[in-house]
């Protein structure tokens, strides 16, 4: 069974991502972007999952975002009851456990804060591995 490694450079290519005891955590990211808020923002959360040792999967939707992007809008439309069609500016970086939508930017630096990202993604179901 493959151990995914969160490094903080930046995006690395998919890996097998163990699924046996819980869910994949998913780090939706952007590589190309004019806001400088946004690029910063995305290096923060990477950052602050490596930091806490939290398996993950960075997704950088600029590599796949005709398929990634209409499959985040439904994700976050069931989560939040908002309608998908009204979700066409997506600011990223998105946090999710396999399909269910822990936050934005915002809500996931607010948890990291609180000392409490570790809690919630464990509550929603992440795959965590023991020593």
């Amino acid at each position: 069974m493959a151990t995914p490694v969160a490094s903080s450079g930046g995006h690395r290519d998919a890996v097998d991502v163990p699924t046996v005891d819980g869910e994949e955590v998913r780090l939706y990211v952007t590589s190309i972007t004019g806001s400088r808020q946004v690029r910063d923002h995305c290096r923060a959360l990477e950052r602050h999952l490596y930091l806490l040792q939290v398996p993950h999967e960075t997704i950088d939707v600029t590599e796949t975002s005709n398929f990634v992007l209409p499959r985040l809008r439904r994700q976050i439309a069931a989560a939040t009851g908002v309608s998908a069609a009204s979700l066409s500016d997506l600011e990223l970086p998105l946090l999710f456990v396999g399909d269910r939508y822990v936050g934005d930017f915002g809500t996931v630096n607010d948890l990291v804060d609180a000392d409490q990202l570790v809690r919630r993604l464990k509550e929603l179901g992440a795959w965590w591995q023991t020593s």
